[in-house]
Order: structure tokens, then sequence, then C-alpha cells
């Protein structure tokens, strides 16, 4: 019989705040912040340094998750999740930590596809993290608390690493360092049971032979179910034009728009704003309506904010097709990740999710290099506008799906 104890803290934990899910979402949000620090440091230490290598921190940005991904998914699965984010945490935490000792030498970029490479390990485990931790009915909740903490961290992190910058070139670096050290942290403290199958060390010719199964596994197991088929092609048309838009904003909203870097700061500011408030109310009201169909909506309202966005000439109209973007994109994402928790069973979650990852971060990469190919000889909103056309193909699957049956990770690879 439960005492009145066990109830409340059952009622906690199906509300989204169990004791280790408020563990995860503060070393999430930690070790976000640091990210925005690190980062923006990076970036403005280039900037001013080696303008010239500002490219090459894209590129490496870029190709380091797309080479890493899918190896990262096998090892989640095989290996365990929550051994995999640790050992993410701790790589990267080291890698950040000898930066300031490589400002003036190549091997920054090296440090630079540590951190990139083992940040895919980090996201592919944790995926079947929060699916243990959940039950069915709230990873939705859980998951638009993720995305709130993101957010969040979007928006406060750039302000904090300016300040520690203007300090010193390597506070933000140590800090970044410091929040992958309690992000590990609060994963050990976490009590999940070791998921994924550990298995003895393999001959080189059969690793190699199992990596090439592993990729046979996932992508069988995606086009056996609708589903996971259309959110593999939402993602991808999204990340099509995302990608552009993400590269480029600054060249559209200070060149096109003319609203100068101050304008840029504040459209800047105000994306963290509505990515907040859409997290904080996808949360609040996430069991109004099932994954596929907040799939559907969250789909329109995304194309809805980016196609008066393409078309601003000002800034309230810039910020305003932003809030409705943000809302529309957290409820896809929260979504997404939700119906993949559900749909796909847990010791194969790293790498079936990792495949999808690999094409979708793909698609954002082909994205920018024809973005950046085009700049020359086409105006940027042209561009922007274009990239806008193909994250709107991404609406009409995604309505496809609103009458689709919830799946259950029930189902068998």
């Amino acid at each position: 019989m439960q005492t009145f104890r066990d109830k409340i803290q059952r009622g906690i934990r199906l509300n989204g705040y169990g004791q280790n899910l408020l563990i995860l979402y503060a070393g999430r949000f930690v070790s976000l912040i640091g990210d925005r620090i690190y980062l923006i440091a990076l970036t403005f230490l280039l900037a001013h340094r080696h303008p010239g290598f500002l490219t090459v921190l894209w590129v490496i940005s870029l190709v380091a998750p797309i080479l890493t991904q899918m190896i990262a998914g096998s090892v989640t699965d095989h290996f365990g999740s929550k051994k995999t984010a640790i050992l993410s945490d701790i790589v990267r935490a080291l890698a950040t930590g000898l930066m300031p000792l490589t400002l003036e030498s190549p091997v920054l970029f090296l440090l630079v596809f540590i951190v990139s490479g083992a940040g895919a390990f980090f996201s592919s485990s944790l995926y079947p993290l929060v699916t243990n931790l959940t039950a069915v009915d709230t990873r939705q909740k859980v998951n638009s608390i993720l995305n709130s903490v993101g957010s969040a961290a979007m928006f406060i992190g750039p302000l904090i690493g300016g300040l520690l910058l203007a300090k010193s070139p390597v506070f933000p670096f140590l800090i970044q360092s410091f929040t992958f050290v309690v992000s590990a942290t609060a994963l050990l403290i976490i009590p999940a049971p070791k998921l994924g199958n550990t298995q003895p060390r393999q001959p080189h010719e059969d690793r190699l032979r199992s990596f090439w199964a592993d990729i046979r596994l996932a992508w069988n197991f995606v086009m056996k179910h609708a589903v996971l088929k259309k959110i593999m092609w939402i993602a991808i048309f999204i990340n099509l034009g995302g990608g552009t838009l993400d590269a480029y904003e600054v060249l559209y909203v200070t060149k096109a728009v003319h609203l100068g870097s101050t304008g840029y700061a504040g459209v800047v500011s105000g994306s963290g704003i509505a990515f907040f408030l859409a997290g904080v109310i996808n949360a609040r009201y996430a069991k109004r309506l099932a994954p596929s169909q907040r799939l559907a909506v969250g789909t329109l309202l995304l194309v809805g904010g980016l196609v008066p966005y393409a078309f601003s000439f000002n800034f309230a109209m810039i910020i305003s097709s932003i809030f409705v973007f943000a809302f529309g994109m957290v409820t896809t994402m929260t979504a997404i990740s939700t119906i993949r928790q559900n749909a796909i069973p847990v010791d194969i979650q790293g790498r079936v999710t990792s495949l999808q990852s690999t094409l979708q971060i793909s698609a954002g990469a082909l994205s920018v290099l024809v973005g950046g190919a085009l700049i020359p000889v086409l105006p940027i909103r042209s561009i922007i506008t274009g990239a806008v056309i193909a994250a709107a193909f991404s609406l009409p699957v995604a309505w496809t799906a609103w009458s689709d049956e919830p799946v259950s990770s029930d189902v068998k690879a």
C-alpha cells in the first residue's frame, strides 16, 4: 500500500520533476551555458586575431558530428548510454581546458574537432537516458522542459561569455571545462541502470563489420516504420533551410533589413526569449495533443514564422516572425524527440537516432555550403527565401502524420 509520501513523490515524477530529472535538467543547463560561453569566446577571439580561420571553425563544427555521429550511436547502444555520456563530458572537459594554451596554434582546431565530435556521443546517449527516466505519458513534458533549459542557456550563455571575455580570454574556456565536469557529476549521481549490451572487445575487422551491420540495422528499422521515415524527412527539410538561416542570419539582419549590429544583438536576445517561452508553454500544455498532432501543428507554425521572416523589413516584423517560428520549432522538436523515444526500443535508440541525426546534420552542412556559394551571386534576401522554401517542404510530410497511431517501443527491431 502506498503511503501519502509515496503518492506525492510519484506525482512529482509524473509531472516531469522527479529527483533524477531535476539533476539532469541542472546538469544540462550548466553544460549548455558553458557551450554558449565557449562558442562566443572562440568566435570573438578568432574574428579579432585570425578572421580567415572563422571558415575553418565552421567547417570543423559541421564535419566533426557527421563523421562521428553514427559511431557514437553504436558505442551508446553497445556500452551503455550513461557511461558514454559521462565519458563524452570528460573528454570535452579536457579538450576545452587545453584550448587557452593553443589559441595561436593549429592544435586549437584539433581540440575543436574533439569537442564537436565528442558532443555527438553525448547527444546520441541523451535519447535513451531520457527514455529510461520517463514514462510514456511524461516524455513530451520532459522534452519540452529540456528545450526550455537549452533556450535559457542560449540566452544567458552569451551574456556571461562576453563578461568573462572582457576579464580574460582564458576564463571562458576554463568555465566551459568546469561545466562539463558538472554535467558528468550530475550524470554520475543519476542511478540509471545500464543500457545496451556490453560486448567483449572484437578484432579490428569484426568491429568494422559490426559497425556496418549497425548502420543496416538502423536503416532497416527506420524504413519499417512510417512515422520514423516521416520525421526523418521532416528533419532533413528543416535542416536544408535551417543551415542557411542560422549561418547567414547576421548578413540578412544587417544587410537586407538594415538593422545594424545593435539591431542584430536585439534579434539574438529576442530569439533566446522566444525559444525559452516556447519551451515553457510547451511543457505546460504537453498533454493537449498527441505527439504526431504536435508534429503537424509545430511544423505549420514553424513555416508560418519563416515566411514573414523572409519578407521582413524592420525589427518588429523580424521579432514577431521569430516568436511564431520559435513556438513551431520547439513544438516540432519536442514531438520528434518523443516519437523517437516511444517508437524505438531503448537498446537500439543510439544507433537509430544517430543515423537520423547524421542525415539531418549533413543536410544542414549542405545548406551552409550552398548558401555560402550563392552569396557572391545572389542578394541575401533571395538566399534566405530559398532556404525558407526548402524548409516548407516539411509541412506536407508533417500533416500526413496527423492521424498516425501512437507508437510504442515494444516494437521489435
